[in-house]
């Protein structure tokens, strides 16, 4: 969904694509491509956003990083990729 004022995807939307995209790379056993640059780009491209509208924006520079970094702690060996709210 999107945010009508904006255009662009929701926050629920966002955050939950931020979420899949670690589980998928974590998935795919490419955990080289574990970082804020390649999650968010990709991220980006799969919800049609600017490119790097996550990095630039004000809020969602540090609101995409703590959505990636929660992601991918709960992506260790010792659990099952879930996100901890």
């Amino acid at each position: 969904m999107s945010d009508p004022a904006t255009g662009l995807a929701s926050e629920a939307t966002i955050s939950q694509k931020l979420r899949d995209v670690v589980v998928a790379i974590h998935k795919s056993g490419k955990t080289d491509e574990l970082t804020l640059k390649r999650v968010r780009a990709r991220a980006e491209k799969e919800l049609s956003l600017p490119n790097g509208f996550l990095k630039t924006d004000a809020v969602w520079k540090q609101k995409s990083k703590d959505r990636i970094d929660a992601a991918v702690v709960s992506c260790t060996p010792y659990s099952a990729c879930f996100y901890l709210d």
